[in-house]
């Protein structure tokens, strides 16, 4: 008996570990679609082609294209190269295409290798026997890891973050594309589900605290058992993965699923006996079906064919039920003093540090136009803004034109949409007349006033794999009619020019960034709200890293003070 509840108190302290170490997304699992406030929509394809059906799976993280006509439809990759060759027999794709090793991640660590080269000859192989294929893009959704700033002043509001992303199409002689928009949503506020689970566990722990805490340990794990089965049901359904991939997804919470009905078995026969089995059971009933969802309740999108209130019900009762069963089990277990304290210090301040950084949870501008951040890594996308300042005190900025460079074409670009400013996107033939690429993007509107400056945030990509920046061409004009003309290259010297056109140094992905640049592009400056978080993350790992050091401490010196006295007995 002694050497089952040691290996209970193993186990919590250890699942505790990996709740600190891990994140909270991955809780779960190993891996599968997490909550997010974006939604990628599709308008479909354009112009229309009858038999050509397209949709997005995984909010945005991967797009179907189904072809049921007699034309092959090939979807050119990002550099405008073929890389998917759909037929209704079948989907070949492109062995050299960029796409198809920058498409393999989310976010792209590294450069594609040497065998991956858009103006090679197409290399085909056969991927699937059917005219259905999925794949991920990252035209349709968004890659930095900051919201862009329009989301970040207010993200309480729906707004649209890439208007008009398209992935352009072949269809037989016909060019089209699929088109669609990137979409923040916000979620709810988490603090009605927090509550309810804060009266679960008080509730289950008042109760468990009677004679009958048996029967509420018995109740409390067969309604653990229902919640977490329903979040599996609805995670797998919702899925569109292989059933290996989502039997990975849904791991430790069918794992917890299956620890609590033993706890039940072993409970209705021997209620002391049972203790032990029991707090594993709760450890992973909380760590599992409750604090690796808490985002869902403040989330708008949730992987899950569950209605949105039922799927954070499902959360908010794993996260009291799993609470009040740990709770309840550790004041029954027969340790001794000392061993018993750990126990409540790991129940009572690890769940709360972990769930704190989650609940929780501008410099001046220059006198030319610049590039922010300054530099973005080679051959992925970029997130960046054009800055504009107005250096003229009598009459405000009232439109930009950025010219691309030439020397360097890029093939996407998706605009962040700016409130009183129109924008327009003008394309060119790409140099070898295979896809169109960027050739200059046109705001109008403002004004930008006296004393202000405005941010023009784009996504862009990929971007060369070769070369030391872009430089681009800015013509900023104000309300009068002047056209200043920010195209004037930095020379080698260093020495800025008068009208210093704005550039992107461009780094290896993985290369040490200067100050001001991001992974992937993401921003480089935080906005206070962020900077607020990370400390609260921060400091409540180390509150929770110590509470477990604590009890492991304490457990260990209990243990072998045990140990002692059964031998002098």
């Amino acid at each position: 008996m002694r050497a089952l509840r040691r290996l209970a108190v193993a186990c919590a302290v250890a699942a505790g570990g990996v709740a600190v170490c891990a994140s909270p997304a991955g809780a779960h699992g190993l891996g599968g679609p997490t909550p997010t406030n974006y939604r990628t929509d599709l308008r479909g394809v354009r112009p229309p082609v009858p038999g050509i059906v397209v949709r997005v799976l995984d909010f945005g993280d991967r797009i179907e294209l189904t072809n049921r006509t007699a034309r092959p439809v090939v979807v050119l990759g990002y550099e405008g190269e073929p890389y998917l060759r759909v037929t209704r027999d079948g989907v070949w794709e492109n062995r050299r295409s960029p796409a198809g090793f920058l498409n393999r991640t989310a976010i792209p660590r590294r450069d594609p290798p040497p065998g991956f080269d858009a103006s090679a000859p197409a290399v085909w192989r056969r991927v699937r026997w059917s005219g259905t294929y999925r794949w991920h893009d990252h035209r349709a959704h968004w890659m930095a890891t900051e919201p862009p700033p329009a989301v970040q002043a207010e993200p309480g509001r729906p707004h649209t973050v890439i208007r008009g992303f398209r992935v352009p199409l072949r269809v037989g002689d016909t060019r089209a594309a699929v088109v669609g928009d990137v979409r923040w949503v916000p979620g709810p506020a988490p603090w009605r589900w927090l509550g309810a689970a804060a009266g679960t566990a008080a509730a289950v722990t008042l109760v468990g605290r009677t004679r009958r805490w048996p029967a509420v340990l018995v109740v409390a794990l067969l309604l653990a058992v229902a919640s977490e089965a329903a979040h599996v049901v609805g995670a797998w359904r919702f899925s569109t993965a292989s059933v290996p991939s989502r039997f990975g997804a849904n791991l430790y919470s069918m794992a917890g699923i299956a620890v609590a009905l033993v706890a039940v078995r072993q409970l209705v026969r021997n209620p002391w006996a049972a203790v032990p089995a029991a707090l594993v059971a709760g450890v992973f009933v909380l760590l599992a079906g409750g604090l690796a969802g808490i985002t869902a309740l403040s989330r708008s999108q949730l992987p899950t064919t569950l209605p949105a209130g039922a799927a954070r019900a499902t959360v908010a009762a794993a996260l009291g039920l799993g609470l009040g069963i740990v709770v309840t089990t550790a004041t029954r277990l027969r340790l001794p003093a000392p061993a018993a304290l750990a126990l409540r210090v790991v129940a009572l301040a690890v769940p709360p540090a972990l769930a704190l950084p989650v609940v929780c949870g501008v410099g001046p501008a220059r006198a030319h136009v610049t590039v922010e951040p300054p530099v973005a890594p080679r051959g992925g996308f970029a997130t960046f803004a054009f800055t504009v300042p107005n250096e003229r005190d009598d009459v405000g900025t009232t439109g930009l034109e950025v010219v691309f460079p030439a020397d360097h074409p890029i093939t996407t670009v998706a605009v962040e949409p700016v409130a009183g400013w129109t924008v327009t996107v003008q394309r060119r033939p790409s140099p070898g007349g295979t896809a169109e690429v960027v050739d200059r993007i046109v705001w109008r509107g403002g004004p930008i006033r006296p004393g202000e400056f405005q941010r023009f945030w784009i996504s862009a990509g990929p971007l060369p794999r070769r070369g030391s920046g872009l430089v681009f061409a800015a013509l900023q004009t104000y309300a009068d009619g002047e056209i200043v003309r920010w195209i004037e290259p930095v020379p080698s010297s260093g020495a800025e020019p008068e009208f210093p056109a704005p550039q992107l140094r461009l780094r290896a992905p993985g290369e040490a960034s200067g100050a001001g640049a991001g992974e992937s592009g993401a921003r480089a400056r935080t906005d206070p709200d962020t900077r607020s978080a990370s400390r609260w993350s921060r400091a409540a790992l180390v509150l929770a890293a110590v509470a477990l050091a604590v009890a492991a401490v304490a457990l260990r010196r209990a243990t072998r003070g045990g140990d002692t006295r059964h031998r002098s007995t």
